[in-house]
């Protein structure tokens, strides 16, 4: 957990995301790109908990683990990864948000 997501609280990025259940998978059409995303099982829950509102990275792995019993050391690396594909935003809390300009919508 020491690493530098975990001071920031994430949250899904403001804009056209719009999302359909395939399995345990979501299919994410992010429509300010036009890419659409088929995300696996562990990204999928992670933007399905942020739907429901923001959250740091404690909530999320608790969240997670009461979903799934068990919380990858991908955490991290998932939430990065949605970062950058433009599917999440985070903020420091003390420095304010992190990539993007917009608020938490």
């Amino acid at each position: 957990m020491a690493g530098e997501s975990a001071g920031r609280e994430w949250y899904l990025a403001s804009g056209d995301l719009r999302t359909r259940e395939w399995d345990d998978c979501l299919v994410l059409y992010h429509g300010s790109s036009g890419d659409t995303h088929l995300l696996n099982p562990f990204a999928s829950a992670i933007v399905r908990l942020l739907a429901q509102g923001s959250a740091d990275h404690e909530t999320l792995r608790e969240a997670l683990r009461q979903v799934d019993g068990e919380v990858p050391d991908a955490l991290e690396s998932t939430l990065a990864e949605l970062q950058r594909l433009g599917i999440v935003e985070s903020r420091d809390r003390t420095r304010g948000i992190q990539g993007q300009t917009s608020s938490p919508g």
